[in-house]
């Protein structure tokens, strides 16, 4: 992509995406703060059946997402959604959520993260994708997840469970 000030047209094609495998998802990382002028980053994610993350809470962005393919289940505090394609949901920051996909198929989506930021993040914690397709995945390894735990404090993002716990089990 060439040098642009914010405010003029931005175009990022394929082929400029920086794609990533970020714990069981490829993730294309689409837009970030340097074409949006830190308001959002915009992501394009795709999930393995089964997938979900740790349960977590953003203190700096809200998180929104626009399932495009697949289904998938949202936990946000006290609510719970089922979204399929063309449903959109909002995660707002402070509140503690997690997701997992619930077809038997992989799920698409875009991620929508404002203000921007995340894709710093994003890039920190995942590894280049060698190729366009999911991961290899073994499983949450705890000294990676402790790892990741830094990281992601670093960045406003608190893991306050691990994938499989929903925002109720923060009750018990």
């Amino acid at each position: 992509m060439t040098d642009q000030d914010y405010g003029s047209a931005v175009v990022v094609t394929q082929s400029e995406r920086n794609t990533r495998w970020f714990f069981r998802n490829m993730v294309d990382v689409i837009a970030g703060a340097e074409q949006t002028g830190g308001a959002y980053a915009m992501f394009e994610l795709i999930g393995p059946p089964g997938d979900e993350v740790p349960l977590h809470v953003h203190t700096e962005e809200d998180e929104a997402f626009l399932l495009l393919e697949g289904e998938m289940t949202v936990w946000v505090g006290d609510d719970v959604r089922t979204l399929r394609a063309g449903d959109y949901a909002l995660m707002p920051k402070h509140v503690v959520h997690c997701y997992k996909v619930t077809s038997d198929t992989a799920a698409r989506w875009i991620a929508i993260t404002s203000p921007a930021g995340f894709e710093d993040y994003v890039i920190e914690i995942s590894e280049p994708a060698a190729e366009r397709r999911l991961p290899d995945f073994a499983g949450f390894d705890p000294e990676k997840m402790a790892e990741a735990g830094k990281i992601s404090e670093k960045y406003g993002v608190t893991f306050r469970g691990a994938p499989g716990q929903r925002p109720s089990d923060l009750k018990k």
